[in-house]
């Protein structure tokens, strides 16, 4: 059986030679190339794959699709969470292990996403309990997991709850916005700095912890929340804080920041309700700053799937004196406004185009390119 290592730490190395005695085929992934290098040099001489972990495009390398299980060994939970997720739902990968080292995310996981799971946790103690007291009984995940911290005194909520896991600037920002529109943010973060800054400037509750802890989720009154906004700077702690939230804790709502543009497809088909890739977003509005002066960004909409675009037509525009049923409107674009000489037009039919107009679209990026070809809005040189 073919068989991807994710990880090639000390369990890994561990593996490696274990599973060829077994007759398997064996290759490794891990983003640190001198840990490759190191195995290679132990005698192995297997595929090694230098990436990280999460990457679509380093499993595929890896062989992912041609593998009958991936043993995710990293020394990350959320990292190897992930990666057996992704095996199993995006590459089809009939078994996909992972190894944790919270017994309270093992129970979560093993029971409410149904996936295989080592924890070495409890495998150490339940040795060291053989070793101490061969009569003891074994210790459940539930029992071995810390207890809950006691929740935060605050004042009754006045708007809807939403919890922000990551204190940085975007979280910080968000947070500070949702308190003007009247809601009620609680957030984690689990940097102490990051935390007195939060609460010093802004009057909220703010949890000093792992934001991807069940037992912090809880904490936090992550149970019964409008939303979960996960902003840290690691896309693997974003989903797994999200799928806790919605599987455990029943929170109706979540989104994610994502890093890495190319995971922006797995982690919304691995149940994150909105995405949002601020490179992705930075990217499109430089395409067009680069393009055309014609364009002015409005909004995005649906995390950055559509945006709100405003079109300056200038004094030279080709199709000046055409109303809009003989002017070309590409399918997926809809004009939602025409502002002339500070009046505001609802576009008809029979609404003619004159140099200066500003007139609003509602457009996917390919939408709005073809409809400056159509309009002959020519690009900056």
């Amino acid at each position: 059986m073919n068989i991807l290592i994710v990880g090639c730490g000390r369990t890994g190395r561990r593996l490696v030679p274990a599973l060829r005695a077994r007759g398997h085929q064996v290759a490794v992934l891990d983003r640190d190339a001198q840990a490759l290098e190191e195995l290679v040099q132990e005698g192995f001489d297997g595929p090694t794959i230098h990436g990280p972990a999460i990457d679509a495009d380093a499993l595929h390398q890896a062989g992912v699709e041609s593998c009958g299980a991936v043993l995710a060994v990293t020394g990350q939970d959320d990292v190897n969470l992930m990666v057996a997720q992704m095996a199993k739902e995006l590459f089809g990968v009939p078994q996909a292990i992972a190894r944790v080292e919270d017994p309270a995310r093992s129970r979560v996981y093993g029971e409410r996403f149904g996936l295989e799971l080592v924890c070495s946790t409890e495998l150490t103690a339940d040795a060291l309990l053989a070793k101490t007291d061969p009569n003891a009984r074994r210790q459940t995940a539930a029992e071995a997991a810390p207890a809950l911290p006691p929740k935060p005194r605050r004042k009754k909520p006045e708007g809807p709850r939403v919890c922000i896991v990551g204190g940085g600037k975007v979280g910080f920002h968000l947070a500070r916005a949702l308190l003007e529109r009247g809601q009620t943010p609680v957030v984690i973060e689990r940097e102490e700095s990051r935390c007195a800054r939060l609460a010093n400037q802004l009057e909220l509750p703010v949890i000093c912890g792992d934001g991807t802890s069940p037992q912090v989720l809880e904490a936090a009154g992550c149970r019964g929340a409008a939303a979960l906004v996960a902003v840290t700077g690691q896309d693997e702690a974003n989903l797994i804080a999200c799928q806790l939230a919605k599987k455990q804790f029943e929170v109706p709502r979540t989104a994610a920041r994502v890093n890495n543009p190319k995971n922006t497809e797995p982690l919304k088909k691995l149940g994150v309700d909105i995405t949002m890739c601020s490179t992705e977003i930075l990217t499109r509005l430089l395409e067009r700053e680069v393009e055309t002066s014609a364009l002015r960004h409005v909004m995005s909409l649906s995390g950055g799937q559509a945006d709100l675009t405003e079109v300056l037509l200038p004094t030279d525009f080709a199709l000046a004196g055409q109303t809009l049923t003989q002017a070309p409107i590409p399918p997926e674009v809809v004009l939602v406004s025409i502002t002339r000489s500070g009046r505001l037009l609802i576009p008809r039919g029979g609404t003619v185009l004159l140099p200066g107009d500003r007139v609003l679209c509602l457009a996917r990026d390919e939408g709005l390119r073809q409809l400056m070809r159509d309009w002959k809005l020519e690009p900056k040189r």
